[in-house]
């Protein structure tokens, strides 16, 4: 995981606990991280699955997701 570019440390990861189907990241922002609008860039491994039920903007190829913060 990246945030403004910089790689960022990780805490969490999994479902989140009384909520269906939500994934939660708890992630330790990285002291030079820039103090305005950044990209937090997540790399997820390849799901191979014959169906999807998501058809969000969830990276199921194993490709990194980018998603703008502000």
């Amino acid at each position: 995981m990246q945030i403004g570019g910089q790689p960022a440390q990780v805490k969490f990861s999994g479902l989140t606990p009384g909520a269906i189907g939500l994934y939660q990241l708890n992630v330790r922002i990285p002291q030079n991280a820039p103090s305005r609008d950044s990209d937090l860039v997540v790399s997820l491994p390849p799901v191979f699955d014959e169906w999807a039920i998501y058809a969000g903007p969830i990276s199921r190829d194993g490709m990194p997701m980018k998603i703008s913060l502000q």
